[in-house]
């Protein structure tokens, strides 16, 4: 009786095992074959395969996790018509390793043992000897929430459940709570693995078959799931005063499926989707949309959905040797570079070469003069505001490089590292630049080329404009930026000026505009360490009805040893 209880146990043990690894092999069986992923780690995926057919449905142990309505499942097959697509979860036998001893009576029932028991009334140990002969487990019960929400949650963390086991002795039967069992000594050969349920999440496929002999046939799904994203990095090497060679690369972060010599794109651009966040239906998770909660309700034609991605720090792994990028495409306002044959598993990270490009570039030198408060204001400045008001008082020259775009593809916002004869000069974040434009990458202050700043009040008229029964006084300045070269070459430098109020004239040929500060921010110093005290001045109600934010650009080319003088004109009004 034992031998036939032992055989049978191995038996059903064997048909666990060759289920398990069905189940395993299934999405070996419909592999990822092309995959587009975006910058914000959303991944558009295809899995295309052979799968076994019985009874028109072919099933595979693999669910994914869709944004909603991004879930396509197809035929590849002609002569084979998909008619639905099910998704649910079935339980399965599974082989585990005890680890402590409650899953060992699990392993050893009808196994001859001796239990030594320790309760909380006598701290003396009462040892029974016996057969194991059950193990009980008797759930507690968990009192659901009764409100409405559309998941029924558990109001207080799950309880371990109450387990008692069952031991035959030459007396009888005795029970003994497993909080009491102190220690067990197995009689015999002990085994250490039990076997236990696991729920598992599968697909069916319900298919109509021409052939109804036929045994597989080629289907496939696409989908759009967040898990798998590309971070882009450049290095710029400076070859001489007029080339430079810039080098994409990708650092690609796999938190989603295996892949195997698939074909990978990568976007550039910025992708809009309607449903992101929201799982579809079909992914079997508990946090899907309802759409019968009218305040939660996406499809409402008054709610508008924008995100915003912040990129984390990557982990860096290596690149296969025969993965090589191939070409680029663009696609509508996307564009998309295409990698063949790359392999990347769930939970590994790759940097992989994308292109290389030899563009030119010229030097460029930059002065950016933020406007500063206005006297009037000082007084409601706390000491580092104050502070960082000084600070707008000392500008700097930066040297840049613009590099043309004239390569196939455009730039796409990343770090960019530059380097000159193999040294790094800086790292600088090369933006956006479309095929023909052109990006700058600051490389670091140009302390060769002096820069003095002066601003003075030249007449104050009390009273010049009424307005709503009130009177505002005019206030109009004067100032000069001067540079001066004291490099050995001739330099172009481009410099702004920024100023709190209306521009009246500007020397030199300077450009004259005014900025709204809602929509364009060039106003604002750089730099974290200056506080943005525009934002926490309380500006009075009638400030733009007189003022604005003027703005003057100047393009000068200084010689060596040379100073230029840009002089402006301007005035505002206060209270």
């Amino acid at each position: 009786m034992n031998y036939f209880k032992k055989t049978t146990a191995a038996f059903f043990v064997t048909i666990a095992a060759l289920y398990a690894e069905k189940a395993e092999s299934s999405l070996n069986q419909m592999p990822v074959k092309e995959l587009t992923v975006f910058k914000d780690g959303h991944a558009f995926v295809i899995h295309e395969g052979d799968l076994p057919v019985t009874n028109s449905k072919a099933v595979l142990n693999y669910v994914p996790k869709p944004i909603l309505g991004t879930f396509w499942p197809f035929s590849a097959d002609k002569d084979t018509k998909l008619v639905s697509v099910t998704a649910g979860k079935q339980k399965r036998a599974k082989q585990e390793q005890a680890t402590n001893i409650t899953e060992l009576i699990k392993a050893n029932i009808g196994k001859d043992v001796i239990i030594d028991e320790q309760t909380t009334s006598n701290q003396q140990l009462r040892s029974y000897e016996g057969k194991l002969l059950k193990l009980i487990a008797k759930e507690p019960k968990i009192e659901t929430q009764t409100t409405t929400s559309y998941w029924t949650t558990p109001s207080s963390p799950p309880v371990a459940p109450e387990q008692t086991v069952l031991l035959k002795t030459s007396l009888g039967t005795k029970t003994l709570n497993i909080k009491n069992i102190h220690n067990i000594t197995f009689k015999k050969s002990t085994s250490e693995k039990f076997t236990t349920e696991e729920e598992t999440a599968q697909l069916k496929l319900n298919l109509e078959l021409k052939d109804s002999d036929k045994s597989e046939t080629k289907v496939g799904l696409m989908y759009l799931e967040k898990g798998f994203r590309w971070i882009p990095n450049y290095k710029i090497d400076i070859i001489n005063d007029k080339e430079v060679v810039v080098k994409l690369s990708a650092t690609l972060i796999n938190d989603m499926v295996d892949v195997e010599n698939v074909d990978l794109n990568l976007v550039v651009g910025v992708p809009s989707f309607f449903c992101e966040g929201q799982y579809d239906p079909i992914a079997l998770q508990r946090d899907v949309v309802n759409t019968n909660r009218h305040r939660h309700n996406i499809f409402s034609n008054q709610i508008a959905m924008v995100t915003n991605s912040t990129p984390s720090i990557p982990e860096f792994g290596s690149a296969p040797s025969d993965s090589e990028p191939k070409s680029f495409n663009k696609n509508q306002d996307l564009f998309l570079y295409r990698l063949k044959n790359i392999s990347l598993k769930k939970g590994e990270r790759m940097v992989i070469p994308v292109s290389e490009n030899k563009l030119s570039y010229s030097d460029v030198y930059t002065l950016n003069i933020p406007f500063t408060a206005p006297v009037e204001c000082y007084r409601d400045l706390n000491r580092e505001e104050r502070k960082a008001a000084m600070l707008l008082n000392k500008p700097a020259v930066k040297h840049n490089i613009r590099i043309k775009n004239t390569s196939d593809q455009p730039f796409t916002t990343a770090p960019a590292l530059v380097l000159k004869n193999g040294l790094p000069l800086a790292q600088g974040r090369m933006t956006y630049a479309s095929i023909g434009g052109t990006c700058d990458i600051e490389l670091t202050s140009a302390i060769d080329i002096n820069v003095t700043k002066k601003d003075n009040e030249t007449q104050r008229t009390p009273n010049a404009v009424k307005w709503h029964r009130n009177s505002y006084g005019k206030i109009e300045l004067e100032g000069s930026v001067s540079l001066k070269n004291f490099k050995e070459k001739t330099v172009k430098v481009e410099v702004t000026r920024h100023l709190l109020g209306r521009v009246d004239s500007a020397d030199a040929e300077g450009r004259i505009t005014y900025t709204n500060q809602f929509e364009d921010d060039s106003y604002k110093p750089d730099g974290s360490a200056v506080h943005d005290w525009w934002h926490r001045y309380s500006w009075p109600w009638w400030w733009f009805k007189f003022n604005s934010i003027g703005k003057i650009e100047w393009e000068t080319t200084i010689e060596p040893g040379q100073q230029i003088d840009l002089n402006y004109n301007w005035h505002y009004m206060w209270d």
